[in-house]
């Protein structure tokens, strides 16, 4: 593998997690809001 390409897949896989943990995050905080 070369830097580069190792670094490109890292970074997309990072924001990949990012959306889903925010996602993830919002939708813990909606029903939270909806249950309180």
């Amino acid at each position: 593998f070369e830097i580069a390409e190792v670094m490109e897949i890292s970074t997309g896989r990072v924001s990949q997690i990012k959306k889903s943990a925010i996602a993830n995050l919002r939708s813990f905080i909606s029903n939270a809001q909806q249950v309180g």
